[in-house]
């Protein structure tokens, strides 16, 4: 069985289908990171949304117990005025 040497030939095929290969690999992970750039995005906006939902529910219960304590207060100034008289 005789080897026979690589031509200058054969190594710029081999060269050209190893770029190639490279190249499209590279194309699919850029794709494949765009994609993930795109559902991270499309996450954080759910989770924005989510987070305003929270807080204007945290402003709502806030809201109500300042109420709840402003009718405190107003029961409590009557009761001293009352005992005071």
């Amino acid at each position: 069985m005789t080897i026979q040497a690589m031509t200058d030939e054969d190594l710029q095929q081999i060269r050209t289908v190893i770029r190639e290969e490279i190249t499209a690999q590279h194309l699919v992970s850029r794709a494949d990171l765009d994609a993930a750039v795109e559902s991270i995005a499309a996450d954080f906006s759910e989770l924005r949304q989510e987070m305003n939902t929270r807080f204007d529910h945290v402003d709502r219960r806030f809201d109500n117990a300042e109420r709840r304590l402003d009718r405190v207060e107003t029961q409590l100034y009557t009761i001293t005025i009352s005992t005071a008289a």
